[in-house]
């Protein structure tokens, strides 16, 4: 059996992530026949010759799935395709700009003056 295990930061809320899944999960059921449900965060999808599940928190996506036999010859093109749309769906976490991480760090670095007793 082959798995597939695909993890997206995001920068979206808890909420709206967990909207992006849905909807990915009901086209999955319109092009799939995927069966889904929720249960604490976490989307558990299955059809045949593939079980997984979408983990959702308020930083990441993480999807893990195990295709079956007759499946395991898909992996490199399900995890392509799969990887590409957690790439749009997802927006990644806004990295700090260099002027900003800078001036922190030049700030935590300043010595600070001596007191005078």
């Amino acid at each position: 059996m082959s798995t597939i295990l695909i993890r997206r930061e995001h920068s979206l809320t808890p909420k709206a992530a967990r909207a992006v899944v849905d909807k990915m999960a009901a086209e999955l059921k319109k092009q799939f026949d995927f069966e889904s449900a929720w249960e604490q965060g976490v989307l558990y999808l299955e059809r045949t010759g593939i079980r997984g599940q979408i983990e959702v928190t308020k930083d990441h996506v993480q999807l893990d799935a195990t295709l079956g036999p007759l499946l395991g010859f898909l992996k490199p093109r399900i995890e392509k395709e799969v990887g590409a749309e957690f790439e749009r769906q997802f927006p990644a976490p806004k990295a700090k700009s260099a002027a900003t991480k800078k001036t922190a760090s030049s700030r935590s670095s300043a010595k600070r003056p001596a007191r005078s007793r």
